[in-house]
């Protein structure tokens, strides 16, 4: 049956139940080119066969986000497109032609960016193993869901012959880091080029002497790693344009504003950008980059000793707090009370968090959510002091048992009725809906305290009416209309009325339209006409 009429269809049956008309199903067949027995069904609580909404296309839900994405600055359509693949996968938004065909149709384009001045470059190539290009994406302000605002760069070593990438995220750009970066895109790609390419960056060059030379230490570095340093040419940065070329591909990572919740989260995003850089036709060679890097790899110099870069790899050092408890990726954990006050060294493989002091390991961790993780030995030792010697493993099995218990503890789960209870009830019970609640919380966020009055008699007039709630999140996107406030619940009935979304009981039906009975019965007698035409 085609969608159109299907719908319309239901409106009219549920048009004639709530004024009490018996519908003609001979009648109904007639007119909408179906069997009799279907139109009965329909009348019965048959509501077709499963689909999402009614739309001519599957990007029509994302039309919003993509417009949203496509206004941050220096955003492309590709970065927008992974980023709704990573998101909600191929098979929701499909390919990038088609992406790009529905932005072309729907006047979605990235904001105009002002073009910069100079003219062409020369391209050249290099032999396999020969080149790599070193360069920074800077300065990158990010925002997590939670607010936090973090500004980030962006490191990215490219091997000159195959495009082969390697891009990490840091928070500084010190000298150390730039050690740290390149010895673990080294350890990347299993060997080092006979030459790194930088530009004139402070780290490397020190450009407050004349004339202008490499730093010592870089100097240094680049014997033990067993590279040779080549640098632009002063206001020549295009020398390095197979760099900056695949750095336009870093502005990938713009799209994830506001779409994750912390540091770690950012990190595994920058790692599925970089596999994605090494996996895409790369324009310069139009061959995707780890099938030449297959054969570059094989003309890379050995790694060098592993002290000799551990040296420059020397794990940051966390002070051990009077608790015995070392701070680890927001989470504490234990050791021995006479580390007390001194620095160790926290490394994870895999799920393990192993703690070194002066390159000795001292003390080994499951990582979990836990905020605070003691082994049993340790907790005694932390209160040994205070509790009696006979008490004190009765105390430490209790209060571990505690801790143990902190994450079920602080499992909230809060329902429609509760939610109605209070405004703090209301927005934990909206934002703890996972699909939908990001945007609830932006636009809750942009209210007046006025408005947030308006909001919270609105929604708690509708939720007790609502059977299902994920229905109900995803209408608000629709549904909702700051200028509007007030007719909110109208708003909500338009959206279950027109089966765009099936969510209100029908009590709650007719209470909204008892209650707008100009503004519903002009909205049916539109629907009818739609219906008759």
């Amino acid at each position: 049956m085609n969608i159109n009429k299907e719908s319309q269809l239901k409106s009219l049956l549920k048009v004639m139940e709530l004024n009490g008309i018996k519908p003609n199903y001979a009648e109904l067949a007639r007119q909408f080119g179906l069997d009799y027995r279907t139109v009965k069904k329909y009348y019965e609580g048959y509501e077709g066969r499963p689909k999402t909404r009614n739309k001519s296309s599957m990007l029509d839900d994302f039309k919003k986000i993509i417009s949203e994405k496509l206004q941050i600055s220096r955003v492309s359509l590709k970065a927008v497109y992974e980023y709704l693949i990573d998101s909600y996968g191929y098979e929701t938004i499909g390919s990038y032609s088609n992406f790009k065909t529905y932005c072309r149709n729907n006047n979605l384009a990235p904001i105009k960016r002002y073009a910069s001045g100079g003219g062409g470059s020369t391209r050249y190539e290099t032999k396999p193993g020969d080149m790599a290009q070193a360069d920074w994406k800077e300065n990158i302000t990010m925002t997590s869901k939670l607010g936090e605002v973090f500004v980030i760069n962006i490191f990215h070593l490219v091997l000159k012959f195959s495009r082969y990438s390697y891009i990490e995220l840091t928070l500084s750009k010190e000298q150390p880091i730039v050690f740290k970066c390149l010895i673990n895109a080294f350890k990347y790609f299993g060997g080092v080029t006979n030459r790194v390419l930088f530009d004139n960056m402070s780290t490397i060059v020190d450009i407050n002497v004349k004339p202008k030379r490499l730093n010592h230490k870089v100097i240094q570095f680049a014997k033990d790693m067993n590279f040779e340093i080549n640098t632009c040419k002063p206001r020549s940065a295009y020398t390095k344009g197979t760099n900056e070329a695949r750095n336009k591909i870093l502005d990938w990572i713009r799209p994830y504003d506001n779409e994750f919740e912390s540091l770690r989260e950012l990190q595994e995003i920058v790692e599925k950008i970089n596999n994605k850089m090494n996996m895409y036709i790369c324009e310069g060679t139009d061959i995707p980059p780890c099938i030449l890097f297959i054969k570059e790899k094989e003309y890379l110099n050995p790694l060098p000793n592993t002290s000799i870069m551990e040296s420059y790899l020397a794990p940051d050092k966390v002070k051990v707090s009077d608790q015995q408890l070392v701070l680890y990726k927001g989470s504490r954990y234990s050791v021995d009370k006479s580390y007390v006050g001194k620095y160790v060294q926290c490394e994870q493989y895999d799920n393990i968090l192993q703690i070194y002091y002066k390159g000795k390991l001292i003390q080994m961790h499951y990582i979990n959510k836990n905020p605070i993780n003691y082994t049993k030995s340790h907790y005694a030792q932390s209160i040994s002091k205070n509790i009696k010697h006979e008490k004190l493993e009765e105390v430490v099995n209790n209060n571990l048992s505690i801790m143990d218990s902190l994450l079920e503890e602080r499992t909230v789960k809060i329902d429609k009725v509760k939610a109605c209870e209070s405004y703090s009830n209301l927005l934990a019970y909206l934002v703890s809906k996972r699909d939908g609640s990001n945007w609830i919380r932006n636009f809750i966020s942009s209210l007046s305290r006025e408005e947030l009055k308006m909001f919270y008699a609105e929604v708690t007039k509708i939720l007790p009416y609502v059977e299902d709630e994920q229905q109900f999140i995803y209408a608000f996107k629709h549904a909702s209309n700051k200028e509007k406030l007030k007719l909110l619940r109208l708003n909500f009935w338009k959206l279950d009325f027109d089966g765009s979304y099936s969510f209100l009981s029908n009590e709650g039906s007719k209470k909204i339209m008892n209650e707008f009975t100009e503004e519903t019965d002009e909205y049916i007698e539109n629907l009818q006409k739609e219906i008759n035409e």
